[in-house]
C-alpha cells in the first residue's frame, strides 16, 4: 500500500511541476492527434499537410487505430490527455520493473531518479510514443509467462507501431516461447500478433485505403537526420568498415537475445533485451533511452543500499553527461549515442547476475 501512495504522489506532482512545459505542435501533434484527427473526418491519416504538420506521421496504423478517439478532442485537450496518460504509464512502468520488497524509500527514490530521467522529461514534452512501447513489452513479457497470449499478443502489436524499438524485445520473446511450447506455441503466438496489428489497424485500413501510399511518401519527406546510435557513430568514424563493425554487432545482439530469452526469467530478460535494442538499432532518437529503465530500476530495486548508491553514482555521471550535450551543443541529438552504453555497461558492472543466470541452471 506504501508503495503505490508513493508513486501516487509522484504521480500527482509531475504535472504539477512540468504539465505547464507541455505545448502544442510537437511530435504527438505530428504522429498522432493530427492523424487520428484526419481519419475520423474522412481524410488520410498520414497525409498531414493540411494541418501545416511539421513532420510527416510515421507511426505505424496500430498506435493511430488504438488512440484514434484522441482526434474527436481539440489538440490542446489531446495533447495534456495524452502527458497524463504518459505519467500513468510510466508509474506502471517502475512498478513493474521494480521488485515486490523494495522497501518504500527505495521506491520513492527510484521514481524520482526515472521521472527525472532527461530521456523521460523530454519524451514527455514531445509527446513521444516510447513510454507507451516500453510499457506495452515489459507487460507483455509478464503476461506471456502467465499463459495469457491474447492480451500480451496485442501489447506486442501496440509497441510494434515504433518497429524498430520491438524486434529484439520480439525475437528474444520468442526465444523463451520456443524454449516451452516449441516451434508450434511459436507460430501459433505470433499469428495472435498479426491478427492483433490486423485489429488495432482495422479503422486506418478501412476508412483510409490508400494510407500506405500516404505513408512511403511521407518516409520520402522525412529529412536523413543524424540519430543517436553506434549504427551512424561507426559509419562517421570508420566509414565502410564501421558498417562492417555494426553489422557484426548486431549479429551478436541477434543471438544474445535469444540466448537472454532462452535462460533469463522474462521480466529480466525483457530490460536487457531493451537495453540491447538501444545499443544496435540503426533508427531512434535520445527519447527511446527511456526503455533503459527497466533495467535500471530492476537492478536498484533488487540491489543493496550500496549498490544502490554505486548505480546512482552512474546516474549522476550520465545525467551531467547530457546536461553537457544539452548545454554545450544546444543539445545536438546524435551527441548521444554514448548513453545506452554507459548506462547498460554500468549496469552490467555492478550487477553480474544475469551472465551468472546465463551460465547456471538458476536464471535471474
Amino acid at each position: 500500500m506504501r508503495r503505490w501512495f508513493a508513486l501516487l504522489l509522484i504521480v500527482v506532482l509531475v504535472p504539477i511541476a512540468f504539465g505547464a512545459l507541455v505545448t502544442e505542435r510537437k511530435d504527438f501533434y505530428s504522429n498522432l492527434w493530427a492523424p487520428a484527427h484526419l481519419l475520423l473526418i474522412g481524410q488520410s491519416p498520414y497525409d498531414t499537410t493540411a494541418l501545416n504538420a511539421d513532420l510527416p506521421p510515421l507511426w505505424l496504423p496500430m498506435a493511430i487505430g488504438a488512440f484514434a478517439p484522441l482526434g474527436w478532442l481539440s489538440e490542446e485537450a489531446a495533447t495534456q490527455v495524452w502527458f497524463l496518460f504518459t505519467v500513468a504509464l510510466m508509474a506502471g512502468l517502475i512498478h513493474m520493473s521494480l521488485p515486490p520488497t523494495i522497501p518504500t524509500p527505495a521506491v520513492a527514490a527510484a521514481g524520482l531518479l526515472a521521472f527525472f530521467f532527461p530521456p523521460v522529461l523530454n519524451h514527455m514534452l514531445l509527446g513521444q510514443f516510447s513510454v507507451v512501447a516500453a510499457f506495452c513489452l515489459v507487460l507483455a513479457a509478464r503476461w506471456l509467462e502467465e499463459g495469457r497470449q491474447w492480451p500480451a499478443a496485442f501489447l506486442l502489436a501496440l509497441a510494434a507501431a515504433k518497429p524498430q524499438l520491438s524486434v529484439l524485445p520480439a525475437i528474444g520473446l520468442a526465444a523463451g516461447l520456443a524454449s516451452g511450447a516449441g516451434p508450434r506455441g511459436v507460430a501459433v503466438f505470433g499469428a495472435k500478433v498479426l491478427a492483433a496489428a490486423a485489429a488495432l489497424s482495422a479503422p486506418v485500413i478501412l476508412l483510409a485505403p490508400q494510407w500506405f501510399t500516404d505513408y512511403r511518401a511521407g518516409w520520402e519527406k522525412n529529412p536523413n537526420w543524424h540519430h543517436p546510435s553506434s549504427f551512424y557513430w561507426l559509419h562517421e568514424q570508420l566509414g565502410g568498415f564501421g558498417w562492417l563493425l555494426w553489422a557484426a554487432l548486431i549479429a551478436g545482439a541477434v543471438i544474445g537475445c535469444i540466448a537472454i530469452g532462452r535462460k533469463l526469467r522474462p521480466q529480466t530478460a525483457i530490460a536487457w533485451i531493451l537495453a540491447i535494442t538501444l545499443l544496435v538499432i540503426p533508427y531512434l532518437w535520445s527519447w527511446d533511452f527511456v526503455l533503459l529503465l527497466p533495467l535500471w530500476l530492476l537492478t536498484f530495486g533488487r540491489s543493496t543500499w550500496g549498490v544502490r548508491l554505486l548505480l546512482f553514482a552512474a546516474y549522476a555521471i550520465g545525467w551531467a553527461g547530457m546536461a553537457y550535450v544539452q548545454l554545450a551543443h544546444e543539445g545536438l541529438n546524435a551527441l548521444y549515442w554514448w548513453v545506452p552504453w554507459w548506462f547498460a555497461g554500468s549496469t552490467l558492472l555492478v550487477d553480474g547476475r544475469p551472465l551468472q543466470g546465463m551460465l547456471t541452471k538458476d536464471p535471474t
